[in-house]
């Protein structure tokens, strides 16, 4: 099997390249520099540019995945422009060179984000409307919406949009990495009463999942939510967190409206909502179609040889 991975030097896109290759599967690595690829010393991955790729012929590949985005902005000054442009301008021409090509797949990493701050007590499935709150999911959400009037119902190409959460593990950048230095400050936490549960993503649950996707026969395009089977508090997150830094951080609880005052105080009422309410994710789809069960952390942290980053 042969895969074409767009964002290779990314957090996503370089683990799944890792696990590609654990799997004996051929990987062309697209990139925006050359001399800044990761891969650039290994012989079982072929290495080339974003210019490079649109004159690529890739017709022999069996897939796309693409990983090519812009998540992490800490400027407002190209914020429009660097979003909209790799999240969407750039990823539809990726998609079009794929069908010119006719690959069998295109494997679409877009965002939880797209629905926005659903505060339900429900699991979100995939069919609720879309009301992006961020930049970033708006730009995810129109990514899917193009895609999805380009594509033809001949066209051999077809799409898997997959929605996750927070995706989390060794090195992971965002929020994870800010939390993670946060912690390193070594000050206990006043969260042991936040109980608001989220849907995260184990970077392994993603890629073992992209393995039994590339094997699926997949009979038509699908969009999927895609998270660990169960959804944690802010304290179990922080507890895996630990786990990562080799680290104990010390908790302990504190009355929820004075809790609720501090964020308040600090300009952070839309944190505090988040971490007070939640949001889980509905994966009965994914889990049922493609008979894939995700593994929770324990699970993973009890076996590290499966961590691709290892």
């Amino acid at each position: 099997m042969k895969v074409v991975v767009l964002g290779a030097n990314g957090f996503i896109g370089s683990n799944i390249i890792k696990y590609l290759l654990d799997n004996d599967i051929q990987v062309l690595a697209i990139v925006r520099s050359q001399n800044k690829s990761i891969f650039k010393n290994n012989e079982l991955v072929s290495i080339i540019t974003y210019k490079e790729y649109f004159d690529y012929d890739i017709s022999s590949f069996d897939a796309v995945i693409n990983c090519a985005g812009v998540a992490h902005i800490f400027s407002k000054r190209k914020i429009y422009y660097d979003v909209f442009h790799t999240n969407t301008s750039l990823s539809v021409k990726l998609f079009n060179h794929a069908v010119k090509n006719s690959v069998e797949k295109f494997i679409n990493i877009s965002s939880a984000s797209v629905y926005g701050e659903l505060f339900s007590e429900e699991p979100v499935k995939e069919t609720v409307d879309k009301n992006p709150n961020t930049i970033y999911g708006c730009s995810k959400l129109l990514t899917e919406n193009i895609i999805s009037e380009l594509q033809s119902e001949f066209s051999v190409t077809k799409v898997i949009n997959l929605r996750p959460p927070i995706v989390y593990g060794k090195d992971a950048p965002g929020n994870f990495e800010r939390l993670r230095q946060f912690t390193m400050i070594g000050i206990p936490l006043p969260i042991k009463n936040i109980k608001g549960k989220r849907s995260v993503l184990n970077i392994i649950n993603l890629c073992d999942f992209i393995i039994v996707c590339l094997q699926y026969d997949l009979s038509e395009s699908i969009t999927l939510n895609i998270s660990d089977p169960k959804p944690i508090n802010l304290n179990e997150f922080i507890n895996i967190i630990d786990y990562y830094s080799g680290q104990k951080t010390k908790s302990f609880s504190i009355n929820k409206y004075i809790l609720k005052a501090l964020f308040f105080a600090i300009g952070k009422k839309e944190t505090f909502n988040k971490l007070q309410h939640g949001m889980v994710l509905d994966i009965s789809s994914i889990k049922k179609t493609f008979n894939w069960q995700p593994k929770d952390f324990y699970e993973i942290s009890n076996n590290i040889s499966i961590h691709p980053e290892s």
